[in-house]
């Protein structure tokens, strides 16, 4: 055998050992490869946890700005938040010690924009706020059912309502700034319909009645609440 032969040999078996070499480092990769997914896979089948407590949640965004939390209530209940940019809340969905679920959002400020609530004495309603944080409108059903709508002034003091009665009777009222109520429009069950204007002291001073079938009387009062005029 010949020097060029024997150096054609010699590269070739050096070819084939790269060779070799590269397979089995392939063949090693692809074993830790599959070894990997294997115990992954064993991991999601038999090491899933089956319950996890604590008693707060915090939620993440890839920054590690804190975005939404679930956590425990002093009172014993519970609540979820969620928070904007600058960590503010503004909106939370919780359950109250006493079993009331309820539902707030609120603005950039923080101050209450909406309130959904259902209270535990039986009342269930919605609360509008206006920008300073104050109840301006809130339309709710009382524990025997009857319904309510009001409208409020800004110190929170009622400006106006409309609400019907467990027996049927409705009625329409309209209050001062101070929270008095002057004057009131309603329908009692019998369908006898009256109009009362009265004075801030709570006296009436003016009362138009229409009794069924159709009788109508106006009676005027005093300012010590006795009748002065009455037709018929």
């Amino acid at each position: 055998m010949d020097e060029s032969t024997m150096e054609t040999l010699t590269r070739r078996l050096d070819r084939v050992e790269r060779e070799n070499y590269r397979l089995k480092r392939a063949g090693v990769i692809a074993l830790t490869v599959i070894s990997g997914v294997m115990v992954m896979g064993q991991a999601t089948t038999s090491q899933v946890a089956k319950q996890v407590e604590a008693e707060t949640f915090i939620v993440r965004d890839p920054s590690g700005r804190v975005v939404a939390s679930l956590g425990a209530m002093p009172d014993g209940g519970g609540t979820l938040m969620f928070f904007d940019t600058k960590f503010r809340p503004r909106a939370m969905l919780g359950v109250a010690g006493d079993g009331s679920p309820g539902l707030t959002l609120a603005d950039k400020a923080g101050n209450v924009g909406v309130t959904l609530f259902a209270a535990a004495d039986g009342s269930r309603g919605l609360e509008v706020y206006d920008g300073a944080g104050e109840r301006r409108a809130v339309t709710k059903t009382l524990p025997d059912g009857s319904p309510r709508v009001g409208i409020t002034h800004k110190d929170g003091k009622p400006s106006g309502t409309l609400g019907t009665s467990e027996d049927g009777g409705t009625t329409l009222s309209f209050y001062d700034k101070a929270g008095k109520a002057l004057a009131a429009l309603g329908i009692e069950p019998s369908g006898t319909s009256n109009l009362v204007l009265q004075d801030r002291s709570g006296k009436s001073r003016v009362h138009l009645i229409v009794l069924p079938p159709g009788s109508p009387q106006l009676i005027l009062y005093d300012k010590a609440g006795k009748v002065i005029w009455r037709v018929p």
